[in-house]
């Protein structure tokens, strides 16, 4: 267990610079909207925006560490470590700068809205609820992008030896198998605008089942490549 943090908190301190980083430049927006935007609702959207960019937080943070380690993969497949341990703490890690920096990009909305409640719903129809309900979807796409990006960087590495830099060819094979899973519905008026990600309808495997099924799988497939199928 010991050693197992240890490898936790290193792979931390890869993430670390990122995570201020975005943290930095979501003050920076939070600032500029609170301090030297005076219309309401663009203080609102400005504030906002954000949030739904965190769609990409996490594959993002989990590939970028996992291309770090790819750059030294001969040492890290002699860890004596499995490679789910190794793959669970690069997960546990981008998944919890995530978190970190979602609830942080939620701060100054969640606060706009309680202020003003009344001219929030006028404005822009948002409410505490419709904040939280993004906020979760914004979450869950973005974990189930992290969990293919995972299948997909491991599939490269293993067929690496065979095929060379064509391997990222995979990449756009799995997404072509793995879209008709997922839904993608956007609308754009003259009243309003709104994008929204959900499971296709699939009988019971629908929605929240399905995507943590997928990702289950995901994470063992990756695992179990690593393991046996990715050579120095």
């Amino acid at each position: 267990m010991n050693a197992w943090l240890s490898l936790f908190k290193k792979d931390f301190r890869i993430i670390a610079p990122w995570l201020l980083t975005g943290l930095l430049i979501i003050l920076s927006i939070d600032l500029i909207a609170l301090l030297m935007v005076a219309d309401l609702e663009t203080k609102m959207i400005l504030s906002a925006v954000s949030i739904f960019f965190h769609i990409l937080y996490f594959p993002v943070f989990l590939m970028g560490s996992l291309e770090r380690e790819g750059k030294q993969m001969h040492l890290w497949l002699h860890s004596p470590r499995p490679a789910w341990q190794l793959l669970l703490s690069k997960v546990l890690n981008a998944l919890t700068a995530k978190i970190l920096s979602l609830g942080f990009s939620l701060v100054v909305p969640a606060w706009l809205i309680w202020k003003y409640p009344i001219l929030m719903q006028e404005l822009t129809k948002a409410d505490m609820d419709s904040l939280v309900d993004a906020a979760v979807s914004i979450f869950a796409a973005s974990l189930n992008l992290g969990f293919l990006f995972l299948l997909l960087w491991t599939i490269q590495q293993s067929l690496k030896r065979w095929i060379g830099k064509w391997s990222g060819v995979i990449f756009v094979v799995v997404i072509l198998l793995y879209n008709p899973l997922m839904g993608l519905k956007t609308h754009v008026g003259s009243d309003e605008a709104y994008v929204e990600f959900k499971v296709n309808e699939l009988g019971p495997w629908a929605g929240e089942g399905l995507s943590f099924t997928l990702m289950f799988l995901f994470f063992l497939l990756s695992a179990w490549l690593l393991d046996k199928k990715t050579e120095v």
